[in-house]
């Protein structure tokens, strides 16, 4: 079930980065799809607002970051390929693991997707201050939002991790999978 809501927030993040950033074509989103005008009622007249184009805009670099330590850590590069390969559509897709990445490397893009997979995942100190202080937007999905702790606080975000992040998962970070408990995301229905 957690595979499942995972992959319709990260559907869901690709069709909301899509719209902010304005990736993706300058169509007229509202204009049909079948080929035809617009029809405009007769009664119209010259002096109506007139139907507007988005301006043309090049495809931003999306940037998804995962998590690779743990017993999970295929899961973390599995779901940041999922993410990655839907994201592909509205541009070019950088993958790179968590911890590799380095100072100011999110304004190099034109957003960024966090993959959470493992509990307690190390989290690199330069990549929480970017998020906190950057101007890039950044999707937080999944685990460790939490280790932004007082930095949310002190910026004035009114946002306490913690109360939904550390309880639930605290048990696949202190056990590793097996057949008889396998990760949650790789659990099949009976």
């Amino acid at each position: 079930m957690r595979r499942v809501t995972a992959m319709a927030a990260v559907g869901a993040v690709a069709v909301v980065a899509a719209v902010v950033l304005g990736v993706g074509g300058g169509a007229d989103p509202l204009a049909p799809t079948d080929g035809t005008s617009a029809v405009v009622p007769a009664s119209a007249s010259a002096s109506a607002t007139p139907t507007t184009t988005l301006p043309e805009r090049a495809a931003l670099p999306m940037l998804v970051l995962y998590d690779t330590s743990g017993a999970w850590s295929t899961v973390g590069q599995t779901d940041a390929i999922l993410s990655a390969n839907l994201l592909g559509h509205f541009g070019p897709v950088t993958r790179l693991p968590i911890g590799e990445y380095t100072a100011g490397m999110a304004a190099s893009f034109g957003g960024v997707l966090y993959v959470g997979t493992t509990f307690d995942e190390p989290i690199p100190t330069v990549f929480l201050d970017d998020v906190v202080g950057g101007s890039t937007p950044i999707v937080w999905a999944g685990l460790n939002i939490w280790q932004l702790g007082d930095r949310l606080t002190a910026g004035g975000y009114g946002f306490t991790p913690g109360l939904l992040d550390a309880p639930r998962w605290s048990r696949c970070a202190t056990r590793a999978p097996s057949s008889t408990a396998p990760h949650p995301a790789t659990r099949t229905r009976s």
